[in-house]
């Protein structure tokens, strides 16, 4: 009898992510973290499998077209298709975790509850530690972040660089006060919530209280001034949605520095110096690809977030943010870095990516760990 041919099943809960969109490399390529689809999709087909979109997949055993049995779900957080494939007898294969406990609060909520009947998971580590101890299978996020073919053969000399590049999105942790949120009791609700950091989930409480949109926008303001900064990214023609001594601080450095969103990170930070690349939160074992992408573009990232990130990326190949006590003590530092030492840490950076650990953050590195966990 032959074997029956599995299926597996992409569920997230993000609409761009659905009706099958994810399968196009291209379109994978617009989003960080996403293109190991693609190299998961190559090694489905080289055991004669096939990957859909959850939403497709639902669709397509209420048309009797395919049997639930045969699917194994990969499950972006506590996604509803999951719920719903599971529920009609699909196998609960994986769980991934690529975002921060700010905007995914449900999810680590009710992470024991969810990943119960998941035989492996791929989460950011205090996920693991705070609520999955000693769960078998389930492994620390290496946040996939770039393929070897995108690292450049040579480094742009020192002296040809700009001073310093961020690129990051217009957009606050909390919703932000208008004089119309009085007339609506959930947002008036949702602004006392957020401004006085009340919530009743202790990990969005701990992450409100960890978050980093500030010190972004303080480095926005600061940098600006010194007319070091370049900033990049959508979003920043309206600032209503940060909160009004925000609005009123950045009025003038938005206008004077004009950004625009950047269609090729890794090119646009490579003709600089430093990149400042903080984390929307501080989180244990939340390092995503923004660190990453300063080492394959080869710049020195200024870096805040994984408060354990140390054990994962030499502290020589990046500046640390928490060993500065102010934006002027951390300007000073990069103006002690010259030539040499400049250069030194991005060849030193360079050969981390192609050690062991730096390879576990490539797309395939990625796609091959989920693909050998779901098919033991």
């Amino acid at each position: 009898m032959p074997m029956k041919k599995r299926i597996y099943a992409y569920c997230s809960h993000i609409r761009v992510f659905q009706s099958n969109k994810v399968l196009s490399t291209a379109y994978c390529k617009q989003f960080p973290g996403l293109s190991w689809i693609s190299d998961f999709i190559d090694l489905a087909k080289d055991k004669d499998r096939s990957v859909i979109t959850g939403d497709i997949c639902l669709k397509k055993i209420i048309n009797k077209e395919i049997k639930a049995s045969d699917v194994i779900v990969i499950a972006d957080l506590d996604s509803q298709l999951a719920k719903s494939l599971v529920s009609m007898g699909s196998k609960p294969g994986i769980v991934l975790c690529y975002e921060s406990p700010l905007f995914a609060e449900k999810f680590y909520e009710n992470a024991v509850d969810f990943c119960a009947d998941y035989r492996a998971g791929i989460l950011f580590n205090g996920i693991i530690e705070d609520y999955l101890p000693g769960k078998p299978n389930y492994y620390p996020n290496h946040y996939p972040s770039f393929s070897n073919d995108e690292i450049p053969a040579d480094i742009i000399p020192w002296e040809e660089r700009n001073e310093l590049v961020m690129i990051v999105s217009n957009k606050y942790y909390r919703n932000p006060f208008h004089l119309k949120s009085i007339l609506n009791p959930k947002d008036f609700e949702a602004w006392v919530r957020g401004k006085f950091k009340i919530s009743s989930c202790s990990v969005k409480r701990y992450a409100m209280k960890n978050q980093l949109h500030d010190r972004r926008l303080e480095a926005i303001d600061y940098f600006c001034k010194k007319s070091l900064l370049d900033l990049y990214g959508p979003n920043w023609d309206n600032l209503n949605n940060l909160p009004l001594r925000w609005r009123t601080r950045l009025k003038n450095n938005i206008k004077k520095l004009s950004p625009i969103p950047c269609i090729d990170k890794k090119r646009s930070i490579s003709n600089y110096k430093f990149s400042i690349c903080f984390e929307n939160a501080i989180y244990p074992g939340y390092l995503t690809e923004k660190i990453i992408d300063c080492f394959v573009a080869g710049v020195i990232p200024i870096y805040l977030g994984d408060p354990n990130v140390e054990k994962i990326i030499p502290r020589d190949i990046f500046i640390d943010m928490r060993d500065y006590n102010s934006w002027e003590d951390l300007h000073f530092k990069m103006k002690s870095i010259g030539k040499v030492e400049g250069e030194n840490m991005i060849k030193s950076a360079r050969q981390f990516l192609g050690s062991e650990l730096g390879q576990s953050f490539t797309y395939y590195s990625h796609a091959k760990k989920i693909f050998d966990l779901i098919s033991q």
